[in-house]
């Protein structure tokens, strides 16, 4: 069994990258709830923000849609993309 230098590599880049992101987290705190506690409003609060909020929503409904349709559409074509090149080496491996 041949070792490939470029997978050693990979190897011993990812364990460092694992490390200093462990190191990271250890020496700093994350401040992940520090704004959910706070007791000053970041906007001002009304009886309308619902009703303007939902009529943004539904105005601009077209344009959510192609936004979904286009990101679905570049979903399968890069899962096709990924199946196909599957699928070329597997025939290269037969032949």
């Amino acid at each position: 069994m041949r070792i490939d230098p470029i997978q050693v590599t990979g190897l011993v880049f990812s364990i460092l990258a694992i490390f200093t992101f462990s190191v990271f987290v250890v020496n700093n705190t994350f401040p992940a709830f520090d704004f959910a506690i706070s007791d000053q409003d970041l906007i001002e609060i009304d009886e309308s923000t619902g009703d303007e909020a939902s009529a943004f929503m539904w105005d601009y409904r077209g344009i959510e849609l192609l936004a979904q349709s286009f990101v679905l559409f570049l979903t399968a074509v890069g899962s096709l993309a990924l199946l196909r090149d599957i699928a070329s080496q597997r025939d290269e491996r037969t032949l």
